[in-house]
């Protein structure tokens, strides 16, 4: 899958049969010649991607299964609760809209995505593309423009 920043706190995660726009709202998954788009909480299926929305105060977050690969979007919201994070499956990646420690150390994802911020020790990437295979073993953190 390739992952790439849509702006304004979107993030989209594209496959060979789905594509998935995340955004603090909702979740909108596209493939063929059809959309469907999915918000609040609950489990929900469209594609082969399985979403979880996971109700957060008068937020969702949600844990998308996508390509066999565990993917977590918190957005601006951090610092789960640990009662948000035992509802949480695998996550191989997390993708924050800022950076969070507590998150990252609670979920311990392979990969860590940002967006960019424009500091300038970081080299932020277009897009970053990942299998289930190529996860890394070591956390790594990713930042994407």
């Amino acid at each position: 899958m390739d992952i790439y920043y849509d702006g304004d706190e979107k993030f989209k995660l594209k496959g060979k049969i789905a594509s998935v726009l995340l955004s603090s709202n909702n979740i909108l998954v596209e493939g063929g010649d059809s959309q469907r788009q999915f918000e609040g909480p609950g489990e929900f299926e469209s594609k082969g991607v399985v979403i979880t929305g996971i109700k957060r105060g008068n937020k969702t977050l949600y844990h998308i299964n996508f390509e066999g690969v565990g993917v977590v979007y918190l957005g601006e919201e951090n610092n789960l609760t640990e009662e948000e994070s035992g509802q949480i499956d695998q996550t191989d990646i997390l993708i924050l809209g800022t950076n969070s420690p507590k998150d990252i150390a609670t979920l311990e994802p392979k990969i860590v995505i940002l967006k960019d911020t424009g500091k300038e020790n970081e080299t932020p990437l277009s897009k970053l593309s990942i299998t289930k295979e190529k996860l890394p073993e070591e956390p790594q953190i990713v930042v994407l423009k």
